[in-house]
């Protein structure tokens, strides 16, 4: 069983991600569709709404009800059709993901993270030139090293309690699975596929 999943925390993220579920519909057909609008099972006390969203994807194997799922945030607009994902799941791939790259005008990688937590990544992982992921759109099938790598995800994300992009990383490499990457046009600020309206959710 294949479908698709939204964190939908809060008035303005669910507004957001049933826009983006009716323009996926239009694209991508005989996919079943869970926003989830309450906290996940076994959020942490104490989290701000954006910071229990976080949690939630990160925590997104254990509540997804799909064998194959695709976890896409709610600042999403599909322009086109995502069975691709699918498609290299049935191929034997585990995650299918999409790089990112930093606005031109911040610049650096994990631009958006704190301090800390970028910090972090660099320590772990002993480089500053890492591919950075994208954690907007997320394909997966239910593995056992998915799982790892998901459970890995949670605990680091619970170091920090701040975005989620780093703790997947760091996750990653500790947890590798079989990845393939797509182009930016499945997932980027004016993508042909996905477009992602960084930040409309919040």
């Amino acid at each position: 069983m294949k479908g698709v999943i939204y964190v939908a925390l809060g008035p303005k993220a669910l507004r957001e991600a049933q826009a983006s579920a009716k323009s996926l519909k239009k694209h991508t057909r005989g996919l079943q569709v869970k926003l989830l609008t309450k906290p996940a099972p076994g959020t942490p006390g104490g989290l701000s709404t954006d910071q229990q969203a976080h949690w939630a994807k990160a925590n997104a194997y254990h509540w997804s009800p799909y064998q194959e799922t695709l976890m896409i945030d709610a600042d999403t607009r599909v322009k086109g059709d995502l069975s691709i994902g699918f498609k290299m799941l049935r191929h034997g791939w585990e995650v299918v993901m999409v790089p990112s790259r930093p606005p031109p005008e911040v610049g650096g990688v994990l631009w958006s993270l704190s301090a800390e937590d970028r910090s972090e990544c660099f320590k772990q992982m002993g480089t500053l030139e890492h591919v950075m992921l994208n954690t907007g759109l997320i394909f997966f099938k239910k593995t056992p090293r998915v799982k790892a790598l998901f459970d890995e995800w949670s605990i680091e994300w619970l170091e920090f309690k701040d975005r989620d992009q780093g703790a997947f990383l760091r996750a990653l490499y500790r947890r590798p699975v079989f990845i393939f990457l797509l182009g930016r046009a499945y997932n980027s600020l004016g993508g042909e596929v996905v477009e992602h309206i960084f930040g409309s959710a919040r």
